[in-house]
């Protein structure tokens, strides 16, 4: 082998066992548990400490006030639960193009369904946004918009998304998705679309913010930054799970034995 080809093959092995090396860890305190026996999958927790999870195709919410549920068999199986404000849940049933939003004691308040607008929207990925509004994705446009349901106007706000969408969520100012080919976009509540990479191999995923994301692969939980590309890992010793759910610091991980097991991220 060419003395010129020995050494660059050493410094690539050196570099990126070096890249390995430097990677940052994130230690974790394990707080408390949780069984959920009767759970087929796990929403999340909010900051009051409840825990949101389906039971039967309906929503169940326990916590402090005891356990309280929202069932609505005429609109099929939840697709998807938001509960970024507690005070406004909502609910995606796919197979009825349908919107749900519910209050804090899950009373239904608001239902939308897209087949009956004036203009017909086919809601394929749903998410809340600020001022009464939510995100969704329209697959007839293929474009992002945001409802106002409190006065049921709506607007499409973004170009037409070429590639499938394979993962979407949102926050109050932004939503997210991760496309077919791991490329990672945003948009902001005035339409403008930003690229933020491709994202490393994954498994499941939440956004932190614009910033940041967790992402579980292979066994380990890790934090990507899109600024920097840096991986940051969080050390856990549990390796088994349904799905994760992450906020403010708190890393709680469904487990195949339908428990919760909370960490708090130092």
């Amino acid at each position: 082998m060419h003395y010129s080809l020995k050494f660059n093959l050493f410094f690539l092995f050196l570099f990126f066992n070096l890249s390995l090396w430097c990677q940052k860890t994130e230690k974790t305190v394990f707080t408390d548990s949780l069984s959920l026996k009767e759970a087929s999958r796990f929403i999340g927790r909010d900051a009051f400490d409840n825990y949101y999870y389906i039971k039967n195709n309906a929503l169940v919410k326990k916590g402090n006030q005891g356990i309280k549920e929202y069932k609505n068999v005429a609109l099929g199986s939840i697709e998807t639960v938001d509960i970024l404000n507690p005070l406004q849940i909502v609910l995606f049933y796919k197979d009825f193009n349908s919107v749900v939003l519910l209050d804090n004691q899950l009373n239904q308040t608001i239902s939308i369904n897209g087949n009956e607008l004036n203009d017909l929207i086919t809601f394929e990925n749903i998410g809340l946004a600020s001022q009464n509004r939510f995100w969704f994705y329209d697959s007839i446009s293929q474009k992002i918009g945001l409802y106002q349901f409190k006065t049921n106007q709506y607007k499409l706000i973004s170009t037409p998304i070429n590639n499938k969408i394979v993962f979407f969520q949102s926050d109050y100012n932004y939503a997210f998705w991760v496309d077919e080919n791991q490329s990672v976009y945003g948009i902001n509540l005035f339409g403008k679309i930003f690229n933020l990479g491709k994202l490393p191999p994954y498994e499941m995923l939440q956004f932190i913010n614009e910033k940041q994301c967790v992402f579980f692969e292979n066994g380990h939980f890790s934090i990507y930054n899109f600024e920097n590309k840096e991986i940051t890992s969080i050390a856990t010793d549990q390796k088994s799970l349904i799905n994760f759910f992450y906020k403010e610091g708190i890393l709680s991980i469904f487990t195949p034995w339908k428990s919760i097991l909370n960490y708090k991220i130092n």
